[in-house]
């Protein structure tokens, strides 16, 4: 079970990445030396294009690193990884949208 100071810190990238708990696929939280280093990855959905409204397949993923200033006295990382889809139809790619 997570401690106190665990769910704070879910809680917090759940803000920040405005996204809900049940679209987290994973969320790993380690600390080296004065940084906290947060990785997220996003429940993959099924996902129709924006451009041509096709069916969109997996398409690897983009690694977003965002530096977040002093949290409770220590430097934080986020890395994201954001999923992107590529349309069987029109050829056009695209990232996950946050739910």
């Amino acid at each position: 079970m997570a401690n106190s100071s665990q769910v704070y810190k879910i809680d917090f990238i759940i803000t920040l990445l405005n996204v809900t708990t049940s679209g987290i696929a994973n969320c790993f939280i380690k600390t080296d030396h004065d940084t906290i280093h947060y990785e997220i990855t996003l429940v993959r959905k099924p996902k129709d294009c924006p451009f041509c409204g096709g069916l969109m397949i997996e398409h690897g993923h983009k690694v977003k690193i965002i530096n977040h200033p002093a949290l409770r006295n220590t430097s934080g990382v986020i890395v994201y990884r954001a999923d992107r889809y590529l349309c069987k139809d029109c050829k056009r790619t695209s990232f996950q949208e946050k739910d």
